[in-house]
């Protein structure tokens, strides 16, 4: 039994939503679910076993954003509204057995963000 699987054992839930790191550029705090910190962080493992509890996964959950503790000044979007298939394109090049596995499973191409980015527009852009 890995990490996750033992928190799962232990009461944690696949529904569980929280933060995942900051945005790239804007250095925003930002907050998904399982599915899409998987995706952005590269545990293809975790997607994988996701997959398995779609009905759980919420493969085209909608991420938003808040400022980082202190910052100062407007919250300027990057990440609001990106699908864990969009957040997976974000993370990089080496996120691309988790592009894959979310495309397999059909996560939704045609969603875009708040401004009319579509994934393949993310992918230009990252």
């Amino acid at each position: 039994m890995n990490c996750f699987e033992l928190l799962l054992h232990h009461g944690c839930k696949y529904t569980d939503q929280g933060y995942i790191g900051l945005s790239k550029k804007r250095k925003n705090q930002v907050i998904t679910n399982i599915t899409g910190a998987a995706a952005y962080n590269n545990s293809f493992k975790i997607i994988k076993h996701m997959m398995t509890k779609k009905s759980l996964a919420d493969i085209n959950h909608l991420a938003s954003e808040k400022l980082d503790f202190g910052a100062k000044g407007p919250l300027n979007l990057e990440f609001t509204g990106y699908t864990p298939l969009m957040l997976g394109v974000a993370g990089g090049g080496q996120n691309m057995e988790c592009v894959r596995i979310l495309l397999d499973n059909k996560a939704d191409v045609k969603v875009t963000d708040p401004i009319g980015n579509s994934v393949l527009h993310i992918a230009a852009l990252y």
